[in-house]
């Protein structure tokens, strides 16, 4: 049997929480694009807070998958901004 990585069914974002950029997955946008987000803790991205959050608190990130935010999360976040090239 073959070790096969799961597809994370998110998209990535930032959310803006007290003054910072957090890296999250969206889990359910609604049409005016408030949003369902996951916050992960690092490096064990399995837990975390979810938050609703309003569409002026959210920035996604469509050049990065939800894989590829958790591989970066899983390493503290080593890689978003030079490899991923993340703005701010």
């Amino acid at each position: 049997m073959q070790n096969k990585t799961r597809e994370l069914p998110f998209k990535s974002a930032l959310v803006m929480q007290t003054g910072f950029w957090q890296p999250a997955y969206i889990i359910e946008q609604d049409v005016k694009g408030n949003s369902v987000v996951f916050l992960p803790d690092i490096p064990d991205t399995t837990k975390g807070h979810l938050l609703l959050v309003s569409q002026d608190q959210v920035k996604m990130i469509p050049s990065l998958t939800a894989n590829q935010l958790d591989d970066k999360l899983k390493k503290m976040g080593k890689g978003l901004l030079i490899e991923q090239h993340i703005k701010m």
